[in-house]
Order: C-alpha cells, then structure tokens, then sequence
C-alpha cells in the first residue's frame, strides 16, 4: 500500500520539470543541407545532431520549443538579429557575429581536414600543392586558410561541396578542405565515397556555441545551465548516432565537460520490479536530494553568469551569502566576504544615505531603491544600482538582501556627455561673448565714421567730395549689416531669436520696401515688379521685421547678381488646413534674370558662412549668412525657403510663412507710431546730461543735439552722473554703457535708488550703446533705463528717442513742450491758399516725413480711413459724458491730425481735451460740433 502512495509522487519528481523554468515556446532556428549536423529528413521533419542536441536540452530543462528552418546561414542569422527567433541552434562564433549575438558555452567541435581524389597515389605524406589548384567554399572559412598555409598553391572557390566534390572527382583540382563529417555526409548521399578520400592529418578544428539576440542575457544563461545538465554519455550517445568515423568524436569527447546523470530507465525499473519499501525511500531521498541541487544549480547559474551582484546580511550587517558574481565584478573570491560586514564595502559619503534607507527597510517600508559606491577587491570603487528588501521575517533566510547593478561604465558616460555639455555651454557663451564684444568694438569707431560722415554731407561740397563720402557712408551701411547677420546668425544657433507678432499692413510694408530698391532698379537699369496676388488679406498678424528681412535678404541677392533684365516679388495664398482656419498660409517668391546656381551648390547655400562659389565672394562680397538666416526665420514663422535655379539663366526663391488674420485698427496704430516724427520748427530745449567717455563720440553726439537745438554738458563715468544730477537740473540723460570706475548700467540703478536726489528718481535715461544683442537690452531696461539707442547714432533716430521719452515721462511738465504744443501756429508758417492754411499744412507735414511724398499720402490714406471712427468713438464717450474717456480721446485726435499737418483741427481737438480734463462741461459740445466740420473740411482736401 505504501509502494502505491509513493510511486505517483516518485513519476511526479521523474517527468515533472521546475515550474519555475517553464517559459512559453522558444524558437530555435537552422539552416537546412548541412547534414549530418542540421538538415530536413526524407518526410520533411528537422533531423540531426543539433536537432537530437536541443530536444534533449528541451527535455532538460522543461523548455517548450519548435525548430524553424532557413533555406541558408545568412537567413538564420537574421532571424537572431530581427528576434524573429531565439536560439540559433549551432554555429562558429567571429569579430562580426559577436557584434549582433551573445554566445553560450561551446557544446561541440567540428574538425576539418583536406580531401583528395581516391586515384591520387599517396595522400598520406606532408601537403605539398606548390603549383596546383586546390578547392574551398568561396564564402566559408578555409578559402583564408589555405591561402594563409598554402601559398604557393592557387585556391579555387565553389559555390557548395558537392561542385567541390565533382571537380576533385573530374581532376580540376587536386584537394580541396572542407569540415570533416558534413563532407562525409555529401559523399554518402552522392554515392561517391570510394572516389574521394580524406587526408590522416587533420587540418583544424573549431568549436560550435548556441548563440542569442545581443543583450538577452537571462535567455542565454538558461541555454548555458541546459547545456550544463547534458552529460558525457549523452554527447557522445547523439554522436555516434550522426557521425560514422569514431576518430571524429573520440578526441571531442575529452575536451566536453563531464557531468553527472541518472539512469532514468533504470529506476523506473527498479520501483516497478518488487523491492524492499527501504529501497525506495532511499531512491526517494536521492532523487529529492537531487532536484535540490539542480535548483541550487539553477540559481547558481543565474547568479554567476549575470551582471548582478547579490548579497544577504543580517540585521548588525554580517555577510551570510555573497553571490559568485562578486568574484568577476569586485574581485572577491567565493566567500571570502561572509561573516564581514557588508558596511565597510560602501563609500563613506554614502552611508548617511544608506542609514535613512535601512530605516526605512527596518519599518518595512517594502523595497528600496539607491545609488551608491562599493568598494573593488583592489581599492578603487564601482558605482552600483541597488534594489534591498527586508526579509529579516523570513524564517529560510533572516537577512536584508541587496542586488545590485554594475553601473559604474553608464556613470562614465554620462559624466563624460556632462562635461561635454558644459563645455560645449561654454563654448558658446564664449562665442557670444566675443560677439558682444566685437559688435560693440566694431560699432565704436562706425559711430564717428556714420555720424561725421551725415554732418559733413550737410555742408557744401563738391560733386568728388560728396560722391566720395555717399561711397563712405554706403560703405558703413554694408559694414554694419554685416554685424547685424553675424548677431542674428549666432542668436538662430543658440535658440535665443524669438518672433514678435503684431497687426500690420502687408501692403503698406510690401510698398515701403519695394520703394527702397526702385531707386537701385534705376541705377542698374533692370525692371522691378510686385505681384500681389487679389486674394491676399491687406492686414495680418506676424513679425513684419523678421518678414521684412526676409524679403530683403532676398531682394538684395537678386540685384547682387543680376545685371540685365529684371526682378518679380510674388505674393499668394498657400491651401489653408481645415482644421485651423484662423491660420492664413502665404508663399512669396523673388524671381531673377541673374546668373543662376549650380545644381551641386543650391543646397549648400542654404548653410552658415556659405556661397555658391568661393570666387563669388571675392566678385560679389557678402558674409554667405542671409540665407541661412532667411532659413531660420521662415522655419520660425512656420515655413520653409527653397530654391529653383539653372546655371545662367536666374533663379527663384521660395518662401512660406504662416499669419493669422490682423486687426485694421491695430494695424494703423502700429504702422502710424511707425511715421517718422517731424523736425521741431519750434525750439524745445533741452538740458541733457552726456555720459560718454569716448571724447570723439561725445563730440559728435554734441554736435548732433546742439544741431537739434538743446543744451549738452558731458561727463565721462557714472560717478560724474550722480554729481553732476545732484548740483544742476536737467531733464534727461543719455547714458554709454560701458565707461570707467562705474558703467551706465551701475550709475542707473543708483538714480533710480535716489542717490542722485529724489526729483532725478523718475528722469528719463536713455542707453547708448554698440552692443546690440536683445539680451543686453534686457540688461539695461532691468537697470532701470527707459529707453536704448545702439551706435551709430542718426539725427532721426536721436531726435524720435529724446521726443518720445520726454513725452512720456514728463508730459505736462516741461513749460517748453507744453507751450509749443498749445500755441497756435503763426500765417507765416502756412502754405497753400489763404482757405487751406489753416486745415493742411502740407509743407509742415512734408518735413515731419523727411521730405518722402508718398510716405505723407499714405499718411493722408490713414487719416481718410481712420479718423470717422475716431470721430464716431468720440461722441459715444461724450454721449455718455465721461470726462476722462473725452480727453483721452480727443487727445487722440489731437495727435493724429498734428500728424499729416490739420492744424485748425489739432487746435480744436486740444481745447476740447483741456474742456474735458477741467471738466467744462458747457464747452465740450459746441467744440465737437466745431471740430467735427473742420475735419469734413479736411477730408474734403485730401479726397481732392
């Protein structure tokens, strides 16, 4: 009865594999034809000595498997590298194959020898082929073989064995070398046995590994503890079952590593066959003992051959099991550690870390994660990934058990790409730096060039003298746009340029810069052209600047190169995304009549510091950075930028940028703040204080506001600012950046900290500066100043600057500014017939825009179209009766009709405002009603 009860539990322990290696099917893939090793039988089922190998290893280990066949070796090693299979049942390991595939332990050697025809008088001699033909598979290993061994003979290659095999046969070659027992086999299967016969002396053997996809390292070391359960008997069982010659595998069977195997059939007759119940309990407690250590066995394999490494301590830190991966990791042979503590292997500033984690651990907090140092065998230490848990509870173990990942190569590299990161960050602040440094440095002197070059045009002159300072000043012009492609190329490397969207009018822009190049289409004597497609919206929302630079980028290539003919700019919509219909896609192109570019050379143009030839450089000049600007932009503003071109007959440039649909009256407002301001006919002095250090541009910025019509005294370091603001009054300062014992940027956070006196706090500072980097405006408006102008220096530019800060800060302070604005202007200043003098005042209005004609009609356009609403806005605020919008409004008004010259209507629109803001309430009707028909009159002037 108790034979009974044990034998079930016996055939359990005998067919029933470890649970815990059971996995789903492993695929293990072979190229047929290479008997007797791996091949089909005659009913198409994989057969041979691989095949019986890993249905054993399968039998070993519990593992499902299915075999897949490939018509050739190269097909089966790109199963393993595309992981359309796992295991590749056998082949020789090399440089390349190591590259994509891990390799197990070696399983099995195939030895290969030389062949020769049976009718050859001796083949039991030395080699000697001196002179004749002797054979190997042009793409197997033995072709480099022979040649290395045999150099006086001549190697053939064939395509197979058996085309070796028939030209051995046939006298063609004299011997060919081949592997031993794959030969053998052809030879059968061909029936020519007795025709060839294989030399005594082997040649070479080369042993024969499992390999796995790269990387996969727990599946590789299941194939080693497999191949590890397959004993001696059994290897040489399988061998002598495929391979014939007993001198084959006799010498494999020394160099395989013995192991150790129970003769299954054997007990299972043995507890079959009647017997003492004594016998069976100790086969019993042989066969548990056994599958114990197939489990230690198991682990020990898994632990040896991973990258882990694995210890258990208890809780006072006493090593009681350190895996065998130490010895190959830090160096520490198999337990040397027990009984040591696991502590003084850790980093010392590691252990405040390690002290929080134990804690938590000693909570049962669960698993906790750290990086930490370990100290190697020879002193030096290795960064580990650790994972330890609390198994302290564990009555089997009773320890804190540690595996940690060798981490230490991924810690080099990733120090390695910091460094690299910071030195590269370096680098280009470095470069930005020098940039600053050298616009600045560049814009320094380009200021007295500019400036003095501007005041001596304004004296008499000769035609020589004149046409040699307009070459001066074109000169200084080209110079500085040179600098500015530099700044704007290095910001587009370094992510830092950023768009700025308004509402603008695209007509007004495209005009304004068409007109720029009419006058060099003149001189060249080629035509200009804009075509605008109807469907284009007039105003949009984008960065006119950037846009506009595009399109001068490309315009001032065209007349570059282009001598004859002419130049089209084209503007049209491009198909508009369903999905977002509030985006308005526009393509723009600039067609010439130039030279063309080379096929080879139109996508190197494109690139920083790059023109299509270098002679064209020397011929035409230019930085060869427009367009690699133009090709940030556009891709900033959500397009791109191509070119079409053929070598002598001109080219056409492409580009797309995406807008949104813009606000009208925005777009006025921003293209009105735009107009150029006019000359004040007026005297409105100023006391301005000058902080400059260069004497040569203090002398030219003097000239320039004196010229301007106010009173200057210059200093030269920020120390002299605060003195000088703190003994006399002054109602601005122009401020240089960068001057001795204290900068601009110092000297204003001072004024605005009131070490200057508490009435200069607010005093407008404006910048001077050759830096022109947005980052160092940035620099100056968190100082404190109000406003920057970078060299060289214009009298517009100045003029614009000093006006518009003085207005903001000081309106309604300054008697001067507020008396010229409300004093009505004299008849002497009137032009036109006596009826018009007083609405447009055409010649006053001509000088605010630099004597530009139609930049005034456009003015006048803007006023047509811009001023009802206006109107119509003003009698709803004083339908309403709110004093404040009234003046705000009227003041509105005011300075739009000051604007195109309606004096008599800026004259009204500024009593009303004062009405409004002293609230005389019985006055601000009869005005509007004033003004509404002045302006009527106006309008009536402009339409004609």
């Amino acid at each position: 009865m108790m034979i009974r009860k044990i034998i079930p539990f016996l055939f359990l322990l005998l067919v029933t594999e470890n649970p815990a290696c059971a996995e789903e099917t492993l695929v293990i893939v072979f190229a047929k034809g290479r008997p007797p090793f791996a091949m089909l039988s005659s009913q198409g089922n994989p057969a041979g000595l691989f095949i019986d190998f890993w249905r054993l290893w399968a039998e070993k280990t519990g593992q499902k498997i299915e075999f897949r066949v490939t018509e050739d070796r190269e097909s089966a090693l790109t199963d393993i590298k595309k992981g359309n299979a796992d295991i590749h049942s056998g082949l020789f390991r090399n440089r390349e194959r190591t590259a994509h595939m891990d390799f197990s332990r070696p399983f099995h050697e195939i030895g290969s020898a030389l062949f020769c025809p049976a009718n050859q008088e001796d083949v039991s001699g030395d080699y000697d082929f001196a002179g004749q033909k002797i054979g190997a598979i042009h793409r197997g290993y033995h072709k480099g073989y022979l040649r290395e061994h045999f150099p006086e003979a001549e190697v053939v290659a064939f395509k197979d064995t058996e085309s070796m095999i028939t030209a051995a046969v046939s006298g063609q070659i004299a011997a060919f070398a081949a592997e031993s027992p794959v030969t053998q086999s052809i030879l059968n299967l061909m029936g020519r046995s007795g025709d060839i016969r294989r030399h005594p002396a082997p040649l070479f053997s080369k042993k024969i590994f499992a390999s796995v996809r790269k990387g996969n390292k727990d599946l590789l070391s299941k194939v080693d503890a497999g191949l590890a359960e397959i004993t001696n008997e059994e290897r040489v069982a399988i061998e002598s079952r495929w391979i014939a010659d007993p001198r084959y595998y006799k010498s494999r069977n020394r160099e395989m590593q013995p192991g150790h195997r129970i003769d299954i059939a054997h007990i299972r007759d043995l507890v079959f066959q009647p017997g003492s119940a004594v016998l069976i309990i100790f086969a019993l407690i042989f066969l548990w003992n056994m599958h114990i250590r197939r489990q230690k066995e198991c682990f020990r394999c898994l632990t040896e051959h991973g990258a882990d490494i694995t210890q258990a301590f208890a809780e006072n830190g006493t090593i009681v099991y350190q895996s065998l991966s130490h010895t190959a990791i830090l160096g520490y042979d198999h337990n040397e550690l027990m009984g040591k503590t696991a502590f003084d292997l850790f980093h010392k500033e590691d252990m405040a870390q390690w002290e929080k984690l134990s804690a938590s651990l000693l909570r049962g907090e669960g698993v906790q994660s750290f990086v930490h140092r370990i100290r190697h065998k020879e002193g030096h230490y290795r960064h580990f990934e650790s994972k330890c848990i609390n198994l302290l509870s564990n009555k089997a173990l009773k320890a804190i058990v540690i595996n940690a990942y060798d981490i230490t190569e991924r810690r080099l590299v990733e120090e390695e790409l910091k460094r690299a990161k910071e030195s590269a960050e370096s680098a280009n602040k470095a470069k930005s730096e020098f940039l600053a440094r050298m616009s600045h440095e560049i814009r320094t002197p380009m200021n007295a060039i500019t400036c003095l070059t501007d005041l001596t045009l304004q004296t008499e002159l000769d035609t020589g003298q004149r046409e040699n300072l307009q070459a001066v000043k074109e000169s200084s012009r080209h110079l500085l746009e040179i600098i500015d492609d530099i700044l704007d190329f290095s910001k587009t490397e370094a992510g830092k340029l950023v768009l700025e969207p308004a509402d603008f009018d695209l007509n007004g822009m495209l005009g304004r810069m068409m007109h720029i190049f009419l006058s060099r289409a003149r001189e060249k004597g080629i035509d200009l052209f804009l075509d605008k497609a109807d469907d284009v919206p007039e105003f949009v929302k984008g960065d006119p600047v950037r846009l506009r630079q595009i399109l001068v980028n490309l315009l001032s290539n065209a007349f570059k190169f282009t001598e004859k003919g002419g130049i089209r700019v084209g503007v049209e919509c491009g198909m508009r995304d369903a999905e977002n219909r509030n985006k308005i896609p526009l393509l723009f192109s600039v067609r010439d009549t130039g030279i063309g570019i080379p096929s080879d050379k139109q996508n190197k143009i494109f690139e920083g510091f790059t023109q299509a030839e270098s002679s064209t450089i020397r011929r035409y000049g230019g930085s060869g950075l427009g367009l690699a600007i133009c090709k940030r932009l556009a891709e900033l503003m959500g397009g791109s930028v191509q070119v079409e071109s053929e070598e002598g007959n001109g080219s056409t440039f492409l580009f797309s940028a995406i807008f949104e649909p813009g606000d009208e009256e925005k777009a006025r407002a921003e293209d009105q703040a735009e107009l150029p301001g006019a000359p004040e006919h007026r005297t409105i002095s100023l006391n301005i204080l000058l902080a400059e250090d260069n004497l040569t541009n203090a002398d030219i910025t003097t000239q320039i506001l004196e010229e301007l019509g106010h009173v200057i005294i210059t200093v030269t370091n920020g120390k002299q600012v605060l003195s000088m603001l703190s003994q006399k009054h002054f109602d601005l300062v122009l401020m240089d950046i960068e001057m001795p014992e204290m900068d601009g940027l110092e000297a204003t956070r001072r004024i605005r900290g009131g070490e200057a006196g508490e009435k200069n706090r607010r005093i407008p500072v404006i910048a001077i500066s050759a830096h022109a980097l947005t980052e160092f405006r940035k620099k100056c408006r968190l100082a404190g100043m109000n406003d920057f102008i970078a060299k060289p220096i214009g009298f517009s530019e100045l003029s614009g600057v000093i006006k518009k800060n003085i207005s903001d800060s000081t309106a309604g302070k300054i008697p001067s500014l507020q008396k010229g604005e409300m004093k009505p202007l004299s008849a002497e200043n009137k032009t036109g017939s006596s009826g018009e003098r007083f609405l447009l005042n055409k010649k006053d209005a001509l000088c605010r825009f630099g004597g530009r004609e139609h930049l005034l009609n456009r003015a006048y356009s803007f006023f047509a179209k811009g001023i009802p609403e206006m109107t119509e806005k003003l009698r709803h605020t004083i339908t309403d009766n709110n004093m404040e919008s009234i003046a705000l409004q009227a003041h509105s008004v005011k300075g739009t009709c000051a604007t195109i010259g309606a004096e008599s209507s800026r004259d009204i629109a500024f009593q009303l405002e004062m009405a409004a803001k002293e609230e005389k309430s019985e006055q601000i009707r009869p005005l509007f009603e004033q003004l509404e028909k002045e302006l009527e009159k106006v309008l009536e002037l402009i339409e004609n």
